[in-house]
């Protein structure tokens, strides 16, 4: 089947190698989107196993509606008693412009026309009905020009909600976001992974499903579970694979270290860590990340700090990216730095040559990542 996995500006590239990696096939990167083929199983595979996906959507069908009469039209015509049965719940998304189709709303609604009056004629007055919250089918239509594709939501519940992360501190990074920013920055390598002002760990958390080889949504429900095709001796069998997969003992001197001053930040944190990582080896120190040890070589420092809103004073902000500078290149020799923050201005501030930068958005705050490759102490730095 041709599915499209969907994904946040600037993670089209690291989507497209996951993809490449679980099987996927006919690969074909677009806007915020991949293209790839793929099987039963396999469908089963990404919804499991994408880091940086959103979502997973299968295309039914796509045609030119020129007016929304002709979108009822070919809504209708569309074999939906093939998907799924009249007895589930509904939600149905707009995405895409079209020049003529320009109320979202009356979209959905002629849309929802079409599927209702499909059903009705074809089981005997029995309908879907619409359930915004919590549907059993999420039907997608995305609009390019006068073009109409209709599709299914494979996923559901978008897959960065991998749900651990039930609370959360101030200003959060998406789970998907985060897992992009570790990609992009070569993943997690055989110093481990440090992060100065860990927050609520998502960074650490995902950083360490990544080094474990631990699927992020492994254990979670789908919405193509309630689809009629669904074959559950498939799903599980896909799900054993995966589990077999997962990596138990992590290489000798791979740790994962967290820093946050905010005492109710970390204290989530350990929260999280005791209800959905038992087994985690985190550590979650309490405090700043000045004059903090270890110093852990060759390990990922990765960071997103604030980028100025609630910070008031733009020089305590300066002054703040300077410490970030100073500690990376003290706790992680011959390692890397990797910033995400919306504030360039102040990036300049820690001092460090950028070897790359890539745009990222993080909801509507559009960002960049810097990475910084850090030299190896020599014996007289100790």
């Amino acid at each position: 089947m041709e599915c499209v996995a969907t994904c946040r500006p600037g993670l089209e590239g690291v989507l497209e190698e996951e993809i490449r990696e679980l099987g996927g096939a006919g690969i074909e990167g677009g806007k915020r989107s991949v293209r790839f083929e793929t099987d039963q199983a396999g469908l089963y595979r990404m919804n499991m196993a994408l880091r940086t996906a959103i979502q997973v959507l299968v295309p039914l069908r796509t045609f030119n509606a020129r007016d929304y009469k002709w979108l009822y039209f070919q809504s209708r015509r569309t074999n939906w008693h093939q998907y799924f049965s009249p007895g589930k719940t509904l939600r149905i998304d707009v995405n895409g412009q079209s020049p003529t189709l320009r109320n979202t709303q009356y979209v959905v609604h002629r849309i929802k026309d079409g599927i209702v009056d499909t059903f009705r004629k074809l089981a005997d007055g029995v309908r879907p009905s619409v359930d915004k919250r919590e549907p059993e089918i999420h039907v997608v239509a995305h609009l390019s020009g006068a073009k109409v594709t209709l599709c299914l939501d494979s996923s559901g519940i978008p897959l960065f909600k991998r749900g651990y992360r039930l609370e959360h501190g101030p200003a959060p990074l998406k789970e998907d976001l985060a897992a992009g920013i570790l990609l992009l920055s070569g993943g997690i390598g055989d110093g481990g992974l440090i992060d100065p002002m860990c927050g609520s760990g998502t960074f650490l958390l995902e950083g360490w499903m990544l080094a474990t080889r631990t699927p992020p949504n492994l254990n979670r429900t789908f919405a193509c579970q309630n689809w009629l095709n669904y074959d559950e001796a498939v799903f599980e069998a896909e799900k054993a694979r995966l589990s077999e997969g997962l990596r138990e003992d992590l290489p000798e001197g791979m740790a994962f270290h967290g820093m946050e001053k905010d005492p109710e930040a970390a204290a989530l944190f350990r929260r999280i860590l005791e209800e959905h990582f038992p087994g985690a080896k985190i550590e979650v120190r309490e405090g700043t990340f000045a004059g903090a040890e270890p110093v852990q070589s060759g390990a990922l420092m990765v960071t997103n700090p604030p980028y100025g809103v609630r910070m008031g004073q733009e020089e305590d902000l300066g002054q703040l990216y300077r410490d970030l500078g100073e500690a990376a290149r003290r706790m992680v020799p011959g390692g890397r730095l990797a910033l995400f923050t919306t504030n360039q201005k102040a990036a300049r501030q820690v001092r460090l040559k950028a070897e790359t930068t890539c745009t990222l958005f993080n909801g509507a705050l559009e960002g960049v990542l810097y990475q910084y490759p850090l030299r190896s102490a020599t014996p007289t730095e100790g």
